[in-house]
C-alpha cells in the first residue's frame, strides 16, 4: 500500500497518473486473495489499507478517520463472512442443486457458480460511470473471490 501511496504522490492531480497508481491497489488485493488460502490473518491489514487510502485521498479529520476505520472493519467482516464462508457455501448449494435436481455430474454446479461470478464481475467492469473507483472495486472483488 505504501508503493501505491508513493505512486499516487507523484501522480499529483493528474487523473491518468492516479489510475496508473491504482494498479498497486489491485495488485495488493490480488496478493491478499492468494494469501487467504495460506492464512486469514492477512485480512487484518484491510483497516490499515483503508486508513492509508483515506489519509492520501481526502482531507483528514477526526470524524473522517473514525468513519474510515469503521469502513475498513466492515470490509474486513464482509470479506471474512460473505466472501470466504458464504461464497463456498453458495458454490456447494449450486453443486447440490445441479447434481440432485438436474442429474448433472459432480462439480457441474460448482463450475456454473464460478462462471456466473466471472460473468457478473466482467459485466461490472464494463460500466463507464466513475471508471477508476468502479473498476478498482470490481477488480478487488474478483481477486478476493
Amino acid at each position: 500500500m505504501l508503493k501505491w501511496e508513493h505512486a499516487d504522490e507523484h501522480a499529483g492531480d493528474n487523473e491518468a497518473g492516479r489510475v496508473n497508481s491504482d494498479r498497486w491497489i489491485v495488485f495488493l488485493f490480488f496478493m491478499m486473495g492468494l494469501s487467504i488460502g495460506v492464512h486469514l490473518l492477512n485480512l487484518l491489514t484491510i483497516p490499515a489499507i483503508v486508513m492509508i487510502y483515506y489519509y492520501r485521498r481526502y482531507k483528514p479529520t477526526t470524524k473522517g478517520a473514525i468513519i474510515a476505520f469503521l469502513i475498513g472493519c466492515v470490509i474486513t467482516g464482509i470479506v471474512q463472512v460473505a466472501v470466504i464462508q458464504y461464497s463456498m457455501k453458495a458454490a456447494g448449494w449450486f453443486d447440490i442443486l445441479f447434481v440432485n435436481s438436474f442429474g448433472l455430474p459432480f462439480f457441474s454446479g460448482f463450475a456454473a457458480y464460478f462462471i456466473i461470478i466471472a460473468l457478473l464481475i466482467a459485466w461490472a467492469l464494463t460500466f463507464k460511470a466513475n471508471v477508476s473507483k468502479g473498476k478498482i472495486i470490481a477488480w478487488t472483488a474478483l481477486f478476493l473471490h
